[in-house]
């Protein structure tokens, strides 16, 4: 055990067993492996990203209180920012390995009011030989909101060496943060090649399916979720459109998973990605639970979201809008927002969905407010704007609850 190394309070029921600079050291021991039959380990996300917050900021959300909405985003942020720092500053030098009381060995990186973590998850997919599941999150004991996801990583010696590849999913995690999300989408499988020839296998090669790129970039980024915002801290400081939307989608619904089925794009792009990744799918909520190394969070709503950052196509154009096509099975809905350069930034939906997305964006309809409902069979799907002029960094919040009203 390294006793100089002190946790938190929050954190005192986890020992201090070592930092990641000791790991990779233990790693670079040759691996007597024979690889050559099969080399690949592949790498999928395993859904969306679950949130899990205080009943108040959902209560919050269906109010498009914005205010409140605002003191939590800022006070998270706050909380978390100074960890990311930490890893752009420190690297390797910014975590350290810890052991809770299953005797599961994982990575954290604190500060006195939050972390973020790299965790083997223990569960019965993990009994499968040829998968391991890490799980990645943050955790802000103030505001008791967290924001966590799940990586598989697939092939016949993952169990093997899964201490390894841990170890090589905190350096990425590392390079992730460093970097900038938006900037290294179609860099990751290299990002996790480097940090396996560093870690001593580097006879392995690292496969992510070109449809899942942005999704597994996004879990490693989760790492310093800032609240629910992973996304839009890094497109600001790295990229110079004079406006962004932030969608934000939350699947409450009980029953169903939810499809984006593609997306008209008015001047916009997706941060990072331009036209790409725009299907995607947010699970039905079902029961889920926190990792069992944070404790205090039993009232936390835990929920299925989506995140999808839209920025200017072409800043010479200024402004910028999109429609989005949502189903499950035989029900849909269709959103849209449009932030035009002199206006207001405005927001409407549809259910069903339509088929022609370009005309429903261009026919106006447009709700003359800050929030809307619509039915979808028989469920409520609630949508909220967070202003009309002069948002903060001119980025306008969308924020779509499906199975609440606002």
């Amino acid at each position: 055990m390294n006793t100089t190394i002190k946790l938190p309070e929050f954190l005192s029921h986890l020992e201090v067993v070592g930092t990641l600079e000791d790991a990779l050291e233990v790693c670079r021991a040759p691996q007597i492996l024979n690889v050559e039959e099969d080399p690949n380990i592949v790498i999928t996300n395993n859904g969306s990203p679950l949130a899990a917050m205080p009943p108040s900021l959902v209560e919050a959300y269906q109010k498009n209180d914005q205010d409140f909405i605002k003191k939590m985003q800022d006070q998270n942020y706050d909380n978390l920012e100074t960890i990311r720092k930490n890893i752009i500053n420190c690297g390797e030098k910014a975590w350290v390995e810890v052991r809770d009381q299953n005797n599961v060995h994982f990575f954290v990186s604190y500060n006195d009011k939050a972390f973020t973590w790299v965790y083997p998850e223990q569960n019965p997919t993990n009994d499968e030989k040829n998968q391991l599941v890490v799980s990645i999150g943050s955790f802000d004991s103030v505001t008791n909101q967290s924001a966590f996801a799940s990586l598989t990583l697939s092939n016949a010696f993952v169990k093997v060496i899964e201490a390894v590849l841990v170890t090589i999913v905190v350096k990425v995690v590392t390079q992730v943060i460093k970097a900038g999300l938006s900037m290294v989408v179609d860099a990751i499988a290299v990002y996790f090649a480097e940090s396996a020839a560093a870690a001593g296998l580097a006879a392995f090669s690292f496969v992510v399916p070109e449809a899942l790129v942005t999704a597994v970039a996004s879990v490693l980024a989760i790492g310093v979720a800032i609240g629910l915002v992973f996304l839009i801290d890094w497109i600001v400081s790295l990229v110079t459109p004079d406006y962004f939307i932030r969608l934000l989608i939350f699947n409450f619904d009980n029953d169903r998973d939810w499809n984006a089925t593609g997306c008209y794009f008015d001047n916009a792009k997706i941060a990072g990605a331009g036209e790409k990744y725009q299907d995607f799918t947010i699970p039905m909520r079902k029961k889920a639970e926190l990792p069992p190394f944070i404790s205090g969070a039993t009232d936390d709503i835990i929920v299925s979201y989506a995140e999808v950052d839209f920025e200017n196509d072409s800043k010479f154009m200024q402004g910028l809008g999109f429609a989005m096509n949502m189903k499950s099975g035989d029900a849909g809905f269709t959103l849209a927002s449009d932030c035009p350069f002199i206006g207001a930034t405005v927001i409407k939906e549809k259910a069903p969905a339509v088929s022609d997305m370009k005309s429903y964006f261009k026919d106006g309809g447009w709700v003359d407010g800050l929030k809307t409902n619509i039915d979808v069979n028989g469920m409520p799907v609630g949508m909220t704007l967070n202003t009309q002029h002069g948002a903060e960094d001119n980025i306008y919040e969308v924020t779509v609850l499906i199975g609440k009203s606002v």
